[in-house]
């Protein structure tokens, strides 16, 4: 390493680290203090990511799987059911972006914001991500790397981008 980039990253390494420190104690600290509901039995990793985690619920036996982001909003809520398993890298929004105007900014044209349910005995594969105002039905499938824009009928097995049925269980 050169003398110069050496001294870029000392010299960086304060605001890193209260960022990172910052980002621990908000995202995954505090807001796991918040959980609306949480049933007997779950097991929420320390890595999981949430937002307005008043409003996520979960059932019984809820596994949630490493690196999850479990986004609520402040007007749409997360139900989550008993025995569900979630893969690592899961992400649920209950909130997007409106894009209706092309002549305005995204960030200014305000967001949508709808619940997101997934039923008892669901399975999320690694890395999938759930959209805004989608239903994963009760014994559902959702093959790693989907993305689920589209509500899954109970029993179904749902894979690609966007996410389609593949069979019925």
């Amino acid at each position: 390493m050169n003398f110069q980039l050496a001294m870029s990253f000392i010299s960086n390494a304060p605001a890193a680290l209260l960022e990172l420190l910052r980002t621990q104690v908000v995202d995954y600290t505090i807001e796991r203090r918040k959980l609306a509901a949480c049933g007997e039995g779950c097991y929420i990793p320390c890595s999981t990511s949430m937002r307005f985690a008043e409003k996520i619920h979960l059932g019984e036996r809820v596994t949630v799987g490493p690196h999850n982001r479990l986004w609520a909003s402040e007007h749409a809520v997360i139900d989550i059911g008993d025995d569900v398993l979630f893969g690592p890298g899961v992400t649920i929004l209950t909130a997007t972006h409106v894009t209706d105007n092309p002549d305005l900014a995204i960030v200014a044209q305000g967001a949508i914001e709808s619940d997101v349910r997934i039923g008892r005995g669901a399975w999320l594969g690694a890395n999938t991500v759930i959209m805004p105002g989608v239903e994963i039905g009760v014994g559902a499938v959702v093959g790693a790397g989907a993305i689920v824009t589209r509500s899954v009928e109970a029993h179904t097995i749902v894979t690609g981008v966007p996410a389609r049925p593949l069979r019925s269980i």
